[in-house]
């Protein structure tokens, strides 16, 4: 509910700060800014990030929900997955270039999102 909005919009504060950091670092570095430029890019960086995470996160959803209709239930491998996760999105979306905090951040939301669905469905069908 709420609880979850205001967690992930906290997040997405964070690691936007952390992505506007980073192009300061740079500008301080090389000693060269241009608004129009930087702003572009941290456009394109943050909705690439949001995007990849929301993506690599939905795939890999489906991947474990696969697995469980082969009938793979083990407990172990379904953690580890879900432990592997997020270095999973943030290695892919920093190899794409776009923003690896964004994209973990993304995850993490459609991760919860998506296990609430989930987890309804599954109650529903436990009580019939």
């Amino acid at each position: 509910g709420i609880l979850r909005l205001l967690e992930g919009e906290g997040l997405m504060n964070d690691a936007s700060g952390l992505v506007a950091f980073k192009f300061a670092i740079a500008a301080a570095v090389t000693g060269a800014f241009s608004l129009a430029q930087a702003a572009f890019s941290f456009v394109l960086i943050s909705a690439g990030g949001l995007l990849s995470g929301v993506v690599i996160s939905f795939l890999i959803i489906r991947f474990r929900l696969f697995l469980r209709r082969l009938g793979m239930q083990d407990v172990t491998m379904h953690m580890l997955i879900q432990i592997l996760t997020p270095f999973v999105i943030y290695l892919a979306a920093e190899e794409i270039g776009v923003s690896g905090i964004l994209a973990v951040v993304a995850g993490g939301i459609t991760h919860a999102v998506e296990q609430d669905r989930l987890e309804s469905t599954m109650v529903k069908l436990q009580i019939v």
